[in-house]
Formats: C-alpha cells, structure tokens, sequence
C-alpha cells in the first residue's frame, strides 16, 4: 500500500517537540533567553501505525537542483543505523523500534521533490512549493528564529 503524504510543519517539529514546551522567558516581565538551539531545515517523516514493514528504505529530496539523500534499513522490526544520512537523523517514540524516523535537511527551497522508495521500489512521490513557518524555541523576543516546513508520509 502507498504511503499517503501530509505536509504539515508538525513534521518538521518531530526533533524539537520536548524543547518547544518552554518559552525560554522569564515570566516575571525580565527577558531570560535560554540557549536552545535550532536549525532552518525541511523535515521528511516517516510514520508507522504500530512498527515499520522491514527493507532498505532510501528517501531522496531535491531542493532547487541540489540533491541529498539518506537511506536506513528495518530488519525484524528493529531499525539499523546507516550513516548516509547528510541531516539531522532522529527515531521515536521507541529505539531501536522505530514508530517515526525523521530527517531534516538543512536547507531553504523554493521548490522540492521528495522520493520514497523501499527495497528499491519507489512508494511515494510528492513534488511541492514549501511552507515554512518561523520558530523561535526560547521565546518570541529571544534568538534564534529559524525557518522549517516538512512532509509526513504514513507507512503501510
């Protein structure tokens, strides 16, 4: 069965969700900044209802011309590391069995076109303009603000 895209910035907010809970400022009316960090970047995620189907999963994106990619391997439902990811690569809710994989790609593009493939056999295709959404993890008045937008792909 396909996997069914849903953009979202949810989806680029998989890493970032435990730091997002706080401000970052002090509510006494005194700016205290904290120094969480954050990155521009567009997230593609991976989301499996209970445990991913096991393969060699590969995810290429094209950003105005500029190509990267990432690829990883589930095996007995356990996933294994592969370290051709140029991104941030995070897993959740459970390591190694994986509910959701997530990789960000450091860049800013007008235009994308993401491709999903499992044990060679592309599985989702999806061409888009991105939304980015500006986020600022330590508060609105505190640096810094970063640009993100993402696309979740549900696996079958």
């Amino acid at each position: 069965m396909p996997l069914l895209p849903r953009l979202g910035v949810a989806a680029a907010l998989l890493g970032l969700m435990p730091l997002l809970g706080s401000t970052g400022c002090d509510v006494s009316g005194d700016l205290a900044c904290t120094e969480i960090g954050c990155s521009d970047g567009y997230t593609v995620s991976l989301v499996a209802a209970d445990r991913f189907p096991d393969g060699v999963y590969e995810i290429a994106i094209n950003g105005d011309n500029t190509p990267e990619g990432c690829r990883f391997e589930v095996a007995d439902g356990r996933l294994l590391d592969d370290e051709t990811c140029n991104a941030a690569y995070g897993i959740g809710p459970t390591f190694p069995t994986p509910e959701a994989v997530g990789i960000t790609y450091p860049m800013i593009t007008s235009e994308i076109e993401i491709v999903v493939s499992r044990d060679g056999a592309v599985i989702e295709r999806l061409a888009t303009t991105p939304v980015y959404e500006t986020i600022q993890p330590n508060g609105p008045d505190c640096d810094p603000a970063c640009r993100v937008a993402g696309a979740e792909f549900f696996v079958d």
